[in-house]
């Protein structure tokens, strides 16, 4: 968990930066998505274990010192961080064209749009636009390409109205594009309850899934989901009902 506060924090740091300033970063993103911190000692090893791997990774660099000292509990260690901005890309991407000695091909640096082509992509068009509005729940149409566009216009109402169903969501479509968004009785508090879901602020989910889901169906029917997946469904319906 620390391990990706400390991504998200060092992204908008400076390249030379101090490890208090890093720490102070992380612990803003935790209050952000109302995690507590105690700054206990479980909590600082946890921390220091996870800024250790991004040394490891290549992302920092001990200039001064060691993340280590974190763990004593000062506020601010006399520890200096070196953050190699272009290396945080090596912890998400998969797929990304390599030379011949196992480097990126493309440095995203000088290249940022012939890295972002080189990247391996589903075939699809549907799942392509899908998989965006999972990930961000918004898509705009000057960013889709034409195999995108005509997807988003012919399928989008029917397959990706039912995919948005079986998250509780309904598909809004626009000239501009399209989203996923909460369907307005979900925000009675008998459906959805107080529980805040962490992560971006703008992604919401009901808790109550679509009763359809429960019923079974056919493979591409569009409105229901495999019948060997109710049973899971159930079951999730059911944990997730149980959160306070």
């Amino acid at each position: 968990m620390w391990f990706w506060l400390a991504v998200g924090a060092l992204e908008s740091l400076p390249a030379r930066v101090r490890l208090g300033q890093v720490a102070a970063a992380a612990r803003a993103g935790a209050a952000e998505i109302e995690l507590p911190v105690t700054q206990s000692r479980v909590e600082l090893s946890a921390f220091a274990a996870g800024l250790r791997r991004l040394c490891g990774c290549g992302v920092l660099e001990e200039l001064e010192g060691r993340v280590e000292a974190l763990v004593d509990g000062e506020e601010d260690p006399p520890v200096l961080l070196k953050v190699h901005h272009t290396r945080l890309l090596h912890l998400l991407p998969r797929g990304v064209p390599v030379d011949n000695w196992g480097q990126w091909a493309i440095d995203p640096a000088g290249d940022p749009a012939g890295w972002l082509a080189g990247l391996e992509r589903p075939a699809d068009a549907g799942l392509r636009v899908c998989a965006a509005l999972a990930d961000q729940a918004v898509v705009h149409a000057c960013d889709l390409d034409e195999d995108e566009l005509r997807w988003l216009s012919d399928k989008g109402p029917t397959d990706g109205a039912a995919l948005a169903r079986s998250f509780g969501l309904t598909l809004e479509h626009r000239l501009e594009g399209a989203a996923w968004v909460m369907p307005q009785e979900t925000y009675d508090e008998r459906v959805a309850g107080r529980f805040r879901f962490p992560g971006r602020r703008r992604r919401l989910a009901s808790r109550d899934f679509d009763p359809g889901l429960l019923q079974g169906g056919e493979r591409g029917s569009g409105e229901v989901l495999p019948a060997e997946m109710s049973g899971k469904l159930e079951g999730v319906q059911e944990r997730m009902g149980s959160v306070p």
